[in-house]
């Protein structure tokens, strides 16, 4: 997800400036809805909880859409894991 979203790969570039610090993990549930959109997107990984990374991370997924399903919403947890 991070090589093919730009907007993902600028909340990290971002939050390194603001800190000095590149996180090495950061977790991030998301929920997508049957038509492939993404309804909920937030950080898991307490140390990152609240930041600027994390609503700029919520802003930049849910912008992203997957291939429509069938069925109801559905909940997963992405590892952002950076080196």
């Amino acid at each position: 997800m991070l090589k093919t979203n730009a907007n993902v790969k600028k909340c990290f570039v971002l939050y390194k400036q603001e800190t000095g610090e590149l996180p090495s993990r950061v977790d991030v549930k998301l929920t997508v809805q049957p038509s492939g959109k993404t309804t909920a997107a937030s950080v898991k990984t307490e140390q990152y909880k609240g930041t600027s990374l994390d609503g700029c991370l919520g802003t930049a997924i849910k912008g992203i859409t997957f291939p429509g399903f069938e069925g109801s919403a559905q909940d997963y947890s992405y590892p952002f894991v950076l080196r």
